[in-house]
């Protein structure tokens, strides 16, 4: 067994010997490089109160910065030339060290962090959640003005005045609905282009009361202009 550090967090791994030269993630996220020999102490040989007095007993020494890895040969193999860069990380590896996932090529520590975020719940769209609240606040107020335009005609021409004001709050009842209609299509299109985004049912919600809203918002200014009209 091979045992080596964190350069990051200083955490201690342990990896078989034929393991030498390839790169670990720990789990702080810093990519480490097995050593060829051991440069921590045999895991187990030591009871954990003398591995933390060793801890503070030695010296602390200063950490060197890492050689700078050479991109025409492969990180995981120094003497194979590279073939690939990694999409993700930028790393030059040969041919056995990558893989094709979605179109690109990939290391293994990074299509398997890749694999990982595509099984995470996708996350709700903004514009979903903006289209579903802006439906259920013009739906209802559309569906009213529709079933209280006739009244308000009636009023109107009693009254002996113009149907303007009618039309005027339509026009503005009009506008949410169909930013919620707007709001709506973009969302689908988003999610149909990023799999990480989800909110398909809410954005659904949020187009069927806009499409509702804007056309009974319409069928005022219908029955306004054919009340109208004969006058």
């Amino acid at each position: 067994m091979i045992w080596f550090a964190c350069k990051q967090c200083g955490k201690r791994h342990g990896r078989p010997d034929e393991a030498a030269g390839t790169v670990v993630f720990c789990d702080c996220g810093q990519g480490n490089r097995v050593p060829w020999t051991s440069t921590e102490s045999t895991g187990g040989s030591e009871s954990p109160a003398d591995e933390r007095e060793d801890k503070w007993d030695r010296p602390q020494r200063r950490r060197q910065p890492a050689a700078r890895h050479d991109p025409n040969y492969c990180l995981n193999h120094p003497d194979t030339a590279s073939q690939h860069t990694c999409a993700d990380c930028g790393e030059a590896f040969c041919a056995d060290c990558v893989v094709a996932l979605q179109g690109e090529m990939l290391c293994g520590p990074c299509k398997n962090f890749r694999i990982r975020s595509l099984h995470r719940p996708a996350r709700p769209s903004g514009l979903a959640i903006g289209s579903l609240i802006l439906g259920l606040i013009g739906g209802p107020f559309a569906y009213c003005l529709a079933i209280v335009t006739p009244q308000m005609m009636q009023a109107s021409a009693d009254v002996g005045g113009s149907p303007a004001g009618v039309v005027t709050l339509t026009l503005i009842g009009l506008v949410v609905p169909g930013l919620a209609l707007f709001l709506g299509v973009l969302a689908l299109r988003r999610i149909e282009i990023d799999p990480q985004v989800g909110g398909r049912s809410l954005a659904m919600t949020g187009l069927v009361t806009g499409v509702a809203g804007v056309l009974f918002c319409l069928m005022v200014v219908l029955i306004v202009v054919l009340h109208a009209g004969p006058g």
